[in-house]
């Protein structure tokens, strides 16, 4: 008898989790479990929001306790399981456990807009949605590093992250299927993924050989290191600029492909100017959703 296909999902608030959840429940016809349904269900039982709920979650880890204990006996299950959870990859290392990051100022107007989000709320402003994004997000990362001592935010413990800013969620979904049919073939997809579109570039677009989006690679055969980054501060948050592969990018905008995989790397670097990411948008027909001025 086959082994089930357990995949756990991880991620940011406003990241497309739920969606990718049941794209892949479709595809693998697997049963589902969520955090976030079961946090939003005790904290409707207890009259509070889910954010108050994380609150007295830091002082109180009966509540937690509560949580997880759905999830521990999930990997005896002869099912496949899609598992939407941020401790999920840590409760079921056998999964393959895949992490979604987002910017805040796109996951603000996701969950601004988002009217299924029960419990949550109710958000007046768009300043309210950040701060209540900034709470929970630093409650739920300082309260599993002193549960469990696991950083949530550390992407060692996944298999694969996928940015989603700036990102159709289709493609979201279909990344992943592939990822995971790779996986169970035994094979390792690139790790890190992220929109071309999210990535600034200090190269001038006019100098660039740009690559032909023809034989473009199939996940798990890009070459070792095409496109690496590292983190530039901005007004706005961290900001991911190209070190190396900016013709990769370049290609991808122009191909209109949605996701590129990306190493990242330790180096120091600065943002583009203001002038220069204009320029370079302006290139490609295209308006970065990430505002870093």
């Amino acid at each position: 008898m086959e082994k089930p296909i357990i995949i756990s999902i991880s991620g940011d608030l406003g990241s497309g989790k739920s969606v990718l959840a049941t794209g892949l429940v479709e595809t693998f016809a697997a049963d589902r479990y969520s955090t976030g349904m079961v946090q939003r269900k005790i904290a409707d039982q207890m009259g509070i929001t889910t954010l108050e709920l994380n609150k007295r979650a830091e002082t109180d880890k009966s509540i937690d306790d509560r949580i997880d204990s759905v999830f521990r006996n999930l990997e005896k299950t002869p099912k496949n399981l899609i598992v939407d959870s941020r401790m999920a990859f840590h409760f079921l290392p056998m999964s393959f456990r895949i992490k979604l990051e987002v910017d805040p100022q796109i996951a603000v107007m996701r969950i601004k807009g988002d009217t299924s989000r029960v419990g949550e709320g109710p958000y007046n402003s768009i300043e309210e949605v950040q701060a209540a994004i900034a709470a929970r997000k630093a409650s739920e990362r300082a309260r599993f590093k002193t549960y469990y001592n696991v950083d949530i935010a550390d992407h060692a413990g996944y298999d694969l992250v996928i940015n989603t800013t700036d990102c159709p969620v289709g493609d979201v979904v279909e990344l992943a299927k592939a990822a995971v049919h790779l996986w169970v073939a035994g094979k390792t997809p690139e790790k890190l993924w992220i929109s071309p579109k999210h990535l600034f570039v200090h190269v001038d677009a006019d100098t660039l050989d740009t690559q032909d989006t023809g034989p473009w690679p199939a996940v798990g055969s890009w070459p070792k290191g095409a496109i690496e980054v590292s983190i530039a501060a901005s007004a706005a948050g961290p900001a991911y600029v190209v070190t190396r592969g900016a013709e990769w990018v370049s290609a991808a905008i122009k191909g209109g492909k949605a996701l590129v995989p990306v190493a990242l790397v330790e180096k120091p670097v600065d943002l583009p100017s203001p002038a220069h990411s204009e320029k370079w948008e302006k290139h490609h027909n295209f308006k970065r959703l990430f505002k870093a001025y």
